[in-house]
């Protein structure tokens, strides 16, 4: 792999360029792929640009977008159009040109991550695109391919005239058919086996202040942020106003920053409008956090540096490095010692300033801001391979002196100390912070082991109530303990099926837990009543019918003062209508169908079955056929339809709970002998 990059002022010096060029491909081989930047942005230039290219490299693959001339006031040393040459001697290149009209970003990526994963040996995607109104993040975000693997780096195309930025019409990307796209995308495959690629994402800046949330948008414009017009943001932290002109000058140096992926990533401001909105180029999605953030050239400097010496390391061919120029204005006359840590690793590196940076991988990433992105690649094991261009110096590692002093032994300039001074008190406020949530989240951890305990007393206290109201009916020894095993285990298997929706975790806890009071009422039944071995008079009958709504009111008095509201309208349901029946004729309302609460609906299989299968004095226990032939025969009389089929289907697990207890231990034999044979229960 070979690489040559050049500038042009003429169109005279760009026919001679690509007339090297051409040498190069003879003398070699391989697949050429020409990259072509260019700050004049008109069509006839471009055009000329691109015919003189195909003519001179018919067989080389060409690519090209236009590069920003400068931000705001400030204007980047590069003019004329830029050419890189890369020469590739084993690996494969394809070009697919997307134009927006053809579908929406994601239908276009879609046709990009298809060609990745169908293109062996595919290491990475160039991406240039063009187009204010595109969402090039969703493009990236759908374009990669986590089976293939390749990362996606570039550029959108930068603006020639800064006055017409808001609509974007300088910008455009092109291809080596002359054919110019002011909206869409270029797609370049690299492909080889032994073909290797680098990326990295240098960011440089901290993060300060509290994290805020988008709360408004309108396009591109984040219109809120906390509720309130985004444009406060700047007025709280950097005490300047709305202004366009006042914002655009003014927050270089402060970008926002998000998380996207594993990565954080910058959004500058670029203008606002008289509602306080702010206008981002980057993707800001409402509802992402984001938070202010400050830089030091210094910190910067020495993550490229790390970057650079890695990337020689790397043995590169070829490299590109395509950087922000909102970071380029922040760091001034630092910037070329930035791309100069490039530069002595590989002389021909392609250096490039778009109008926002490109990364897309497994680790996030999308449209940057900021940001410098460096992207190595070398065929096999790489080292540049000699030409007889005239190589610059190396540049110089970055300086970073002493503390409080210059490397010269003067004074570090005061924003210098100011960065360094906030650095280090942010961390002190981020390690308090990170103390106090520990201290909290132990203090939630100590709330919620004592909120458990509470609530396993006041479950014992229910059930010992429950046992003791049971103690004074000497008919159905065991029922409280046996209907609430068998709601637990009813409960368990409605919740599994999926079909009841109502029945969420939180109920079905709430269901369990309600269980035991089903039957609180029968404590205001006189005993005389309540202990009769014989059948029910009438009267006494209505007499005992009133232990469902007692029992609703002495509940909803108990849990009268109970956090969990929902659980006492269980309990009260639980306890009232246990005696409902599907088909109108139960008691005390009479209601019928879904007029029963759920949860009732559930007690009342659960307590008839309990009666049908366990032995009392005045009758023995039915046959476990016997009393699941009558559940089912009393489907859509007595209990809900939708619910016998599924109890029914639990009869393995009750046949094992039931086997399980000693009923013949639950009433006393005197009290057996005593009694005679009652004919009817209810």
């Amino acid at each position: 792999m070979i690489q040559r990059t050049f500038t042009a002022k003429t169109a005279d010096e760009v026919r001679t360029i690509l007339a090297s060029m051409r040498e190069c491909q003879m003398a070699r081989h391989g697949t050429g792929l020409l990259q072509i930047y260019d700050t004049a942005g008109g069509e006839a230039h471009l055009s000329e640009v691109v015919a003189a290219a195909r003519e001179t490299l018919p067989d080389a693959k060409i690519v090209g977008a236009t590069i920003s001339v400068g931000l705001g006031d400030f204007r980047f040393q590069l003019s004329g159009t830029l050419l890189s040459f890369i020469l590739f001697e084993e690996s494969t290149v394809e070009v697919l040109a997307l134009r927006k009209g053809e579908g929406t970003e994601r239908e276009l990526a879609e046709r990009v991550r298809r060609l990745t994963e169908a293109t062996e040996g595919a290491r990475g995607v160039l991406v240039l695109a063009s187009g204010f109104s595109a969402d090039i993040g969703a493009f990236l975000e759908s374009a990669y391919s986590p089976k293939a693997g390749a990362s996606l780096f570039g550029m959108q195309a930068g603006i020639t005239e800064w006055n017409r930025w808001e609509t974007g019409e300088s910008a455009a990307v092109f291809t080596g058919t002359g054919e110019i796209l002011r909206e869409g995308f270029l797609a370049v495959v690299l492909a080889g086996k032994n073909l290797k690629i680098r990326t990295h994402y240098n960011f440089g800046w901290h993060g300060i202040g509290k994290r805020m949330t988008v709360t408004g948008k309108r396009g591109k414009i984040v219109s809120t942020i906390d509720g309130k017009p985004a444009a406060n943001v700047y007025r709280k932290y950097l005490g300047i106003s709305g202004d366009p002109d006042t914002i655009a000058s003014n927050v270089c140096e402060f970008p926002l920053v998000l998380r996207s992926g594993n990565r954080e990533i910058a959004r500058i401001a670029v203008s606002s409008y008289e509602d306080g909105g702010i206008y981002f180029p980057g993707e800001i999605r409402e509802g992402e956090t984001i938070r202010i953030s400050y830089g030091n050239v210094d910190d910067i400097l020495s993550e490229t540096y790390a970057d650079s010496r890695e990337v020689a390391e790397f043995r590169p061919q070829a490299a590109i490095v395509v950087s922000c120029g909102n970071r380029n204005v922040f760091m001034r006359s630092a910037a070329d010692r930035e791309i100069g840590f490039y530069e002595s690793a590989l002389p021909d590196t392609l250096s490039l300033h778009g109008f926002s940076e490109l990364l897309y991988d497994g680790e996030g990433g999308g449209v940057l801001n900021s940001a410098l992105v460096s992207v190595a690649m070398r065929e096999g094991d790489g080292g540049r391979i000699s030409c007889e261009k005239d190589e610059p110096k190396p540049k110089s590692e970055p300086n970073r002196g002493a503390a409080g002093v210059g490397a010269d032994g003067g004074v570090i300039p005061l924003h210098r100390r100011l960065a360094n001074f906030i650095a280090a008190t942010t961390g002190d406020l981020e390690e308090m912070a990170a103390q106090i949530q520990q201290y909290n989240e132990r203090l939630e951890q100590k709330v919620d082991e004592k909120t458990a305990q509470l609530a396993k007393v006041q479950d014992d206290i229910i059930l010992n109530m429950a046992s003791a109201v049971e103690s004074r009916d000497a008919n159905t020894g065991g029922h409280i303990r046996r209907t609430s095993d068998i709601v637990r285990l009813f409960v368990r298997r409605l919740s599994e099926t999926g079909k009841f929706p109502e029945l969420n975790s939180r109920m079905a806890t709430r269901v369990i837990k309600a269980a035991p009071l089903h039957d609180f009422g029968k404590i205001g039944i006189p005993d005389r009543i309540l202990n009769k071995p014989g059948k029910f008079e009438p009267e006494e009958y209505e007499i005992m019918k009133q232990h469902s709504e007692k029992g609703a009111v002495i509940v909803s008095a108990i849990l009268s003062n109970s956090d969990d509201a929902e659980f006492r309208k269980i309990a009260v349901n639980v306890a009232y209508y246990h005696h409902e029946k599907w088909n109108g004729q139960g008691y005390p309302k009479g209601l019928r169908e879904t007029e029963i609460p759920f949860e009732a609906r559930i007690m009342a299989l659960a307590d008839v079955f309990d009666a049908l299968v366990s032995r009392r004095v005045y009758k023995d226990s039915f046959s476990y056929d016997k009393a699941f032939s009558i559940i089912a025969e009393s489907s859509g009389t007595h209990f809900d339809p939708s619910l016998v089929p599924e109890f029914l289907k639990c009869r393995p697990e009750l046949e094992a709970l039931f086997n399980a207890y000693d009923n013949s231990c639950a009433i006393p034999a005197e009290t057996q002998a005593k009694w005679a044979m009652r004919t009817a229960f209810s």
